[in-house]
C-alpha cells in the first residue's frame, strides 16, 4: 500500500456510485508478472479495505455501472483474487447509471502525461462540460483520469442496443471539441467499461524507477472534483437530453489521433 492511500476517500467515491443492492467489480491491471486481479463487492467500505494492499502496485479500475449480483458467487466474490479467470462483460451489466466522457491528451502510448498535455486535455474537458451545460445537461463529476480528464454524468438507461447507440452518438458529437493536442475517447461506450478507481495511485511504469523523464512523472493519482453528496434524480441526464445533443449538429468527421496515443 502506498503512503498516500486513503481508504475513506476511495469509499466516499464508491458510495457516490452505489445504490442499495448494487454490486461492482474492481479490476487491477499492470501488476507484477502481468497478473489481472479482480473482486466483486456489494459494500463500498469492504471494497476500499480490500484494494489497500494493491495501491501503487497496479492500476485500479471499477465498473461504474452495476453488475448482476449473481457474480458475487464467482471466486473473487467479496475479495480480490489474482489471476482471475472471469471478469465482467457487457451482458453482465444491470443498467447504465453513468455516462463516461474521457478526454485524453495525444501522447506516446505507455507514458504519463506532461503538465502541458494535461492542461490541453483539461481545456477540451472544460469546453465539453460548458457545451453540455448549455444543452441542458445536469450535474457531472469532474475527474483526473491519471493522464487526462474525465466527465462522469449520471443517467438512468437500460443496458440495451438503443442505449449503446445513444452513448456512441454523444461521444461522436463531442468530437467537435477535439484539438491537435487532446481528444474525446470514442472507445468508452460499452456498458462494462472499467474506469479509474478515484483515490488510488495510477502507475504507468515500474514504481521502483521513480522520478521524471522529459517532464513526465512515472506515477500520477486520479483526483477529481467529487461532491460530498449524491446528486438527486432531478439532476440525472434524461434520454431526451442525450438525443437532442446528438441531433443538434451534423456528426463531425472523426479525427485520427497520432499513432500510439491513448
Amino acid at each position: 500500500m502506498s503512503d498516500s492511500y486513503d481508504p475513506a476517500a476511495v469509499q466516499r467515491f464508491a458510495e457516490l456510485l452505489w445504490r442499495p443492492g448494487d454490486v461492482r467489480e474492481v479490476r487491477i491491471l499492470d501488476l507484477p508478472r502481468k497478473a489481472t486481479a479482480s473482486g466483486y463487492f456489494d459494500d463500498p467500505a469492504r471494497l476500499a479495505a480490500a484494494v489497500a494492499p494493491y495501491d501503487g502496485k497496479g492500476n485500479m479500475f471499477l465498473t461504474y455501472n452495476p453488475v448482476d449480483p449473481a457474480l458475487m458467487a464467482r471466486e473473487q466474490g467479496d475479495r480480490i483474487a489474482e489471476w482471475a479467470k472471469l471478469t465482467t462483460s457487457d451482458p453482465d451489466i444491470v443498467s447504465r447509471r453513468w455516462l463516461y466522457v474521457d478526454v485524453d491528451a495525444d501522447r506516446p502510448s505507455g507514458v504519463s502525461g506532461t503538465d502541458a498535455e494535461l492542461a490541453a486535455a483539461l481545456d477540451v474537458a472544460r469546453k465539453v462540460t460548458g457545451h453540455l451545460h448549455d444543452a441542458g445537461w445536469g450535474w457531472a463529476m469532474a475527474l483526473m483520469s491519471g493522464n487526462g480528464h474525465a466527465l462522469v454524468y449520471p443517467v438512468d438507461l437500460p443496458n440495451d442496443e438503443e442505449s449503446t447507440r445513444l452513448v456512441k452518438g454523444v461521444l461522436r458529437h463531442l468530437q467537435l471539441f477535439d484539438t491537435d493536442k487532446a481528444h474525446v475517447d470514442q472507445s468508452v461506450f460499452n456498458p462494462a467499461r472499467i474506469s479509474p478507481l478515484v483515490g488510488t495511485l495510477k502507475v504507468r511504469v515500474a514504481p521502483s524507477r521513480g522520478g521524471r523523464i522529459d517532464g513526465r512523472s512515472w506515477c500520477s493519482s486520479p483526483r477529481g472534483s467529487i461532491p460530498w453528496r449524491r446528486i438527486s434524480s432531478d439532476g440525472w441526464c434524461r434520454p431526451g437530453s442525450l438525443r437532442r445533443t446528438t441531433s443538434s449538429t451534423p456528426a463531425p468527421t472523426p479525427r485520427r489521433p497520432p499513432a500510439g496515443s491513448g
